[in-house]
């Protein structure tokens, strides 16, 4: 029959699995590799919005000119039309109408190369969202990709973990439930690891070196809980040929 301290032995190698199996799922390749193409998903849909609320501005923009310029070269022919169809006006009149027919043209060529600017500047932007949209697309594929493979390899560690929790359900219901109790209350305290093997005479869990009264008493604890000075985990020496890998 198994010591207590074996069972809880047994109990801390099946919890030192599922915690270390949990640890590999949290941090599966997979995961940062689902959060890397998100991440430029992300990137390529959010230059794809500046750029079309560019275009929209620069949409915006040009209407507004285009509307002046309409306004200024309407003026501009009316002030033309008074200035060479006048006969008796005085000469001040004559070159104010010349002065501003000067600064309405003026006005209109500026206005005309703006429009000009702006055309240019929307052929570029229209170009870079053509190349961010072409490559969202990709992106998507790659993403839903990365996303089943993730799944797959949580699908395997998951099957894993269901077959540990069954075993560890199985162990944890040999342990007397006072035993269990101070077990669940170490590993709260202790980072999940509240027995230890003693390995060549060291204590596995803070490398403390017994001495060899201290390892005797360990060996002959029976169903006696006997722990670390140092750490104060449950130490178990294990019989030899059925010691298995340290935590």
């Amino acid at each position: 029959m198994t010591s207590a301290p074996g069972q809880l032995l047994r109990l801390q190698d099946l919890d030192s699995s599922i915690d270390a199996l949990e640890h590999k799922r949290e941090h599966l390749p997979e995961r940062a590799a689902v959060a890397e193409v998100s991440q430029e998903l992300v990137a390529l849909r959010h230059l794809a919005a500046e750029r079309t609320s560019e275009l929209r501005q620069l949409d915006e923009r040009r209407s507004k000119i285009e509307a002046e310029l309409a306004a200024a070269d309407e003026r501009r022919r009316t002030v033309a039309g008074r200035l060479y169809a006048a006969q008796t006006t005085s000469a001040r009149d004559l070159a104010a109408m010349q002065a501003e027919t000067e600064t309405l043209a003026s006005k209109v060529s500026g206005l005309e190369d703006e429009i000009l600017g702006l055309l240019e500047a929307a052929d570029a932007a229209s170009g870079a969202l053509v190349d961010l949209e072409a490559s969202v697309e990709p992106a998507e594929r790659s993403l839903s990709a990365t996303r089943a493979e993730l799944a797959r390899a949580e699908e395997v560690i998951d099957g894993e973990l269901l077959a540990l929790r069954e075993e560890r359900e199985a162990a944890a219901g040999d342990v007397p439930a006072v035993l269990l109790g101070r077990y669940e209350a170490l590993r709260g305290r202790l980072g999940g690891v509240a027995v230890a093997r003693v390995v060549a005479r060291r204590c596995s869990g803070c490398h403390l070196t017994l001495s060899s009264m201290e390892l005797e008493r360990v060996r002959r604890a029976g169903d006696e809980l006997e722990t670390c000075e140092q750490c104060s985990r449950i130490l178990v020496v294990e019989p030899p040929g059925q010691a298995s890998s340290p935590q």
